[in-house]
């Protein structure tokens, strides 16, 4: 009994050994956040792609890449700073909040984000845009 009982654990040590070795291999690899990222199915999915990225450049001391993605996590702040305001405007507009549904439905969440921002933007702009009246 003491044998099967020596046997177990030694085959269990071993599996989690491996399990570790395999989780270590995963955290050095940036393909899995490179093809989160890359998808853009939503904005969640592209934040974490590029977190897992960093996080396997950081193990091996990458810095020319974890400078790279910096500059990517700055420009996805940006996006998300921006869509927080245009989508305040979306709400008084019901056909641009109608168009951001349609990219949606047609591409994804984050392809939508930056129509939005980019219809805001030109909204903002234009002189007789005023942002207090609803379409709806």
């Amino acid at each position: 009994m003491l044998r099967l009982l020596g046997h177990t654990s030694s085959a269990a040590i071993k599996a989690r050994s491996k399990r570790t070795k395999i989780e270590q291999q995963r955290s050095t690899d940036p393909s899995i956040g490179e093809r989160l990222e890359q998808s853009q199915n939503t904005l969640i999915s592209t934040a974490i792609g590029i977190a897992l990225q960093r996080k396997a450049y950081e193990v091996r001391n990458d810095q020319s890449e974890i400078a790279f993605l910096n500059e990517k996590t700055q420009n996805f702040q940006k996006l998300l700073t921006q869509s927080s305001l245009a989508t305040q405007l979306m709400w008084q507009s019901e056909q641009l909040f109608k168009n951001y549904i349609r990219v949606i439905k047609n591409s994804n969440e984050v392809d939508a984000t930056r129509y939005l921002v980019e219809q805001a933007i030109t909204l903002s702009n234009e002189p007789d845009f005023d942002p207090c009246v609803s379409s709806w």
